[in-house]
């Protein structure tokens, strides 16, 4: 009974934590024993999984306009740089920016990686997802009134979508995949896992990987070459 009241008070503590306050440190993890790992990574999940069910699009954020351009002072990026240890050199991009930006909106690391994740999912992106060309893809979107790919990748995973349109595009991509990977049986699979196997084995998208890999080597033999 003692043990049950202690655990209880743990997951109870932990489950603040997480609630009230960022994820715990490397340093603080190390120092919980199996049973307060076990109850820390439940509450966590939870967390997340709470997280997750926000409409990060439709969000009102206070450093983000609603095309999602950061409008945010020089001052408070800057303090929200140092607050979480932000290394300048590493801020390069509208992503990295974006990053920093979530940060002073939610400050909690979880609910800003969330919302980037979708903010900044691409039309490319989606494109990997349905074998199509970025135009395409948002053309396809704009038949439904969807104007943001994340949008559009939501709405092509929902299996309760009968819209003849959307049941044709899956018939037609599991043929596309079929044909390119040998795989047969693929319509065993759920909307969410079609996609997900489109995107690994597009061939636009493995070719653009090993294009970066390319100049990424290219560019650290000529820095070892100085």
């Amino acid at each position: 009974m003692h043990k049950t009241k202690l655990l209880t008070t743990a997951f109870v503590f932990l489950s603040f934590q997480l609630i009230s306050a960022q994820s715990l440190s490397p340093d603080e993890l190390a120092q919980m024993d199996s049973t307060q790992l076990a109850i820390y990574f439940q509450a966590h999940m939870r967390k997340v999984d709470s997280l997750a069910k926000i409409d990060y699009i439709a969000h009102e954020y206070k450093y983000l306009n609603k095309d999602f351009t950061i409008d945010i002072s020089a001052h408070k990026f800057q303090k929200t740089m140092k607050q979480y240890e932000y290394i300048p050199q590493r801020i390069r991009n509208y992503n990295d920016s974006l990053s920093v930006v979530l940060m002073a909106e939610f400050n909690d690391s979880d609910q800003a990686c969330i919302a980037n994740l979708r903010i900044s999912y691409s039309w490319q992106r989606l494109a990997f997802h349905t074998w199509q060309t970025p135009e395409e893809a948002k053309a396809f979107a704009a038949q439904f009134g969807i104007t943001h790919p994340w949008r559009m990748n939501e709405f092509l995973k929902d299996e309760e979508n009968t819209n003849q349109s959307i049941v044709e595009f899956f018939n037609n991509l599991r043929l596309k995949v079929e044909k390119e990977t040998g795989k047969t049986r693929l319509d065993n699979l759920c909307r969410k896992e079609l996609l997900n196997n489109a995107l690994r084995c597009n061939p636009d998208r493995i070719k653009a990987i090993n294009k970066r890999r390319e100049e990424i080597n290219r560019a650290a033999a000529k820095g070892n070459n100085k």
